[in-house]
């Protein structure tokens, strides 16, 4: 499959703006990133062992977090974000069509 241009770039920035709020807000030194192409769908997953605190990011502080949001819903995607029970980092599911 071939993404086209603006998808290619939106998640691009958005790779880029969670690996970065990973390593300065998180602390993280650990970052799991997996992509899956099936059914003419992108399921990106990237997890840290970071620390969060999940209030912040349901309360869409900061910039970053605002833009990934968009960036993902103008490509018609879904995102969800969650800690495991039991850990502390943060895991982000995006899904977009391609």
């Amino acid at each position: 499959y071939s993404l086209r241009g603006e998808l290619f770039r939106d998640v691009k920035l958005a790779i880029y703006e969670i690996v970065t709020n990973t390593i300065k807000h998180a602390k993280a030194d650990h970052i799991s990133l997996s992509f899956h192409l099936k059914n003419k769908n992108l399921e990106i997953k990237i997890s840290d062992n970071g620390t969060c605190n999940i209030n912040d990011l349901n309360a869409m502080k900061g910039n970053g977090i605002r833009n990934i949001k968009k960036r993902i819903t103008r490509n018609h995607g879904k995102y969800l974000y969650y800690i495991s029970e039991g850990m502390s980092g943060l895991t982000i599911e995006i899904n977009l069509p391609v």
